[in-house]
């Protein structure tokens, strides 16, 4: 278990790694790989992800296959969700 101070000094990196984070490195980071794994860990079907991101299930496969780049606006939603998966479910709720 970590200390309270090594614990604050993690949370503290994380958040410069964050601030850090450069649209490039988002780009790099999200890429097709990335999100077909990210999609099975959250357990979602292609078209589950699709509807959350506001996207066509077609997007998802073109994306997940490599034959189209995930970059701008979706990239960094897809960063965010990945950072923070709870916010999936509100994302899913007002889909509904």
């Amino acid at each position: 278990m970590k200390s309270k101070s090594s614990l604050k000094k993690w949370i503290e990196e994380k958040k410069e790694e964050k601030n850090n984070l450069h649209e490039t490195e988002i780009f790099k980071k999200v890429d097709s790989e990335f999100l077909k794994k990210f999609r099975h860990e959250l357990h979602l079907t292609q078209l589950q992800l699709a509807k959350v991101l506001g996207v066509s299930k077609k997007t998802i496969e073109k994306w997940e296959q490599g034959k189209n780049p995930l970059l701008g606006p979706a990239a960094r939603l897809v960063y965010l969700i990945h950072q923070n998966p709870k916010i999936i479910l509100e994302l899913q709720l007002e889909e509904s």
